[in-house]
């Protein structure tokens, strides 16, 4: 009877040892709190990144090593971190199949937003094999996401658009271009890049959900119809046509104020015939 007794009171006190924890949400991904805030702030800046990010100290930031690491690593919490008889915000602990980070609950639970996404930035990098011991490679990547940039990339990217620089547009990311151009200049970039007749910035402005069936300001034109102004045979051309066509531009919309002459007639008969029999099909206005 005391052997029955003393293994009900073990299987009890187990049992009410893995329910208090669950509660606490310390040994679960899900059901902590501050384990899901840190994977939000996580999962909102990855997208923002570019594909490769060049950081100060020489090292680069591969942004599908950072989402294989947020795939496996393990977030958990604690009360009170202390390093050196210094509170921290959280601790990393890097292992190539097993990483962890260990948050302080009394620490996070009184910083700013701008203060927690710092603090995911420094202790993510060294996950992926990054030093960021100073700060330095966070506060890179923070400012990066975060800060309005000089006149100059601004003009860096009209010029990367006008001349169709595709290792230039690769580097920009949907918060950095919006964080740039307003959005009137928004589609001055987009006709800009139909009149440059670069593929590249449609298909990005197409990955970001950007609409191709707007007319340019009061005017007339769509970006189809600016294109068909200088249709020709280049490859050029045709890869700007196939771009504006993946992004959902449809032929038969039409601005307001749109003219019969701005469908395609044989006017541009130097647009090869399978491209006319692909953009004919959907005309309100034959070919003739």
């Amino acid at each position: 009877m005391k052997s029955l007794l003393s293994l009900l009171l073990i299987v009890l006190l187990n049992t009410n040892n893995a329910f208090a924890i669950i509660l606490k949400g310390q040994e679960t991904n899900g059901g902590d709190p501050y384990a899901a805030e840190f994977f939000n702030i996580w999962d909102r800046f990855t997208p923002l990144l570019p594909a490769y990010f060049s950081l100060p100290n020489g090292q680069g930031l591969d942004r599908n090593e950072l989402q294989r690491v947020r795939s496996i690593v393990r977030i958990s919490s604690e009360e009170k971190i202390t390093l050196d008889g210094v509170e921290k915000g959280a601790v990393n602990r890097p292992h190539p199949t097993s990483p962890q980070i260990i948050i302080s609950r009394s620490y996070w639970g009184r910083i700013l937003l701008a203060q927690k996404q710092l603090i995911v930035l420094h202790e993510v990098l060294p996950l992926v094999g990054i030093n960021d011991k100073d700060y330095a490679n966070s506060n890179a990547i923070f400012q990066s996401l975060t800060e309005d940039k000089s006149p100059d990339e601004r003009r860096g990217y009209i010029s990367a658009i006008r001349t169709c620089e595709p290792d230039v547009i690769s580097q920009l990311t949907q918060y950095r271009f919006e964080k740039i151009f307003k959005p009137n200049d928004r589609m001055d970039m987009l006709f800009l890049a139909v009149q440059s007749r670069c593929a590249e910035f449609l298909r990005r402005l197409t990955s970001w959900g950007y609409d191709f069936n707007v007319c340019y300001y009061s005017g007339s034109n769509t970006p189809l119809t600016k294109l068909f102004q200088n249709a020709d045979s280049s490859i050029s051309f045709v890869e700007t046509l196939n771009a504006l066509l993946e992004g959902g531009a449809k032929t038969q919309f039409q601005c307001p104020t749109e003219v019969a002459d701005a469908c395609i007639s044989n006017s541009n008969s130097a647009l090869p015939e399978l491209m006319k029999a692909k953009v004919s099909s959907q005309l309100t206005c034959p070919l003739q």
